[in-house]
């Protein structure tokens, strides 16, 4: 939205637009934990960003941690919250050394060169790994067991995921205006 916006209103204003879009966006969907926790990262992202700073995941993370709990310091016990969190801080800390690992691995085997294996590895596999390694303490307590079937069908999910999001968008603003 803001590159978007950018060339005809300028910067600063585009920052704003995108600001909006983004809190607008998690109100149409609601705000529950998740929504609210992706909502308050980004918004800290485009905020770092346009004020010429990198958006440190982790510190994002926490600053959106510390938000939210002081907004209602019972998001800590509901389990959207925690899972969000926990899949979040499972991608900030994990995936960068197993994209690495993978790296060396397909350096050994000589499929270094083979970029589309590379991005579906990384993509698909590694980013749920990454994503699950600290969400599944978190079922195993609430829940007391773990399927089988979580990393297959995040596999599946994660290629359709961003379109389905994007389509959901539409239809909710056609909805609106309909």
């Amino acid at each position: 939205v803001m590159a978007l916006c950018a060339p005809w209103i300028g910067r600063p204003k585009a920052l704003w637009v995108a600001v909006a879009a983004v809190f607008v966006y998690a109100a149409l969907v609601g705000f529950d934990p998740p929504v609210f926790r992706a909502a308050v990262t980004g918004i800290i992202a485009l905020l770092a960003l346009s004020a010429g700073r990198q958006a440190l995941g982790l510190n994002s993370l926490a600053l959106a941690a510390l938000v939210m709990t002081l907004i209602d310091p019972y998001f800590l016990w509901e389990l959207g919250f925690q899972l969000s969190f926990a899949a979040t801080l499972g991608l900030i800390l994990f995936q960068p050394p197993l994209q690495a690992a993978a790296g060396r691995l397909l350096s050994r085997l000589g499929l270094a060169g083979q970029a589309a294996l590379t991005r579906i590895l990384s993509d698909l596999v590694l980013v749920t790994l990454a994503a699950q390694v600290l969400v599944w303490p978190i079922i195993l307590y609430h829940i007391g067991e773990i399927s089988l079937a979580t990393l297959p069908a995040n596999l599946l999910l994660l290629p359709v995921q961003a379109p389905l999001l994007g389509v959901g968008a539409l239809a909710t603003l056609a909805g609106l205006l309909w």
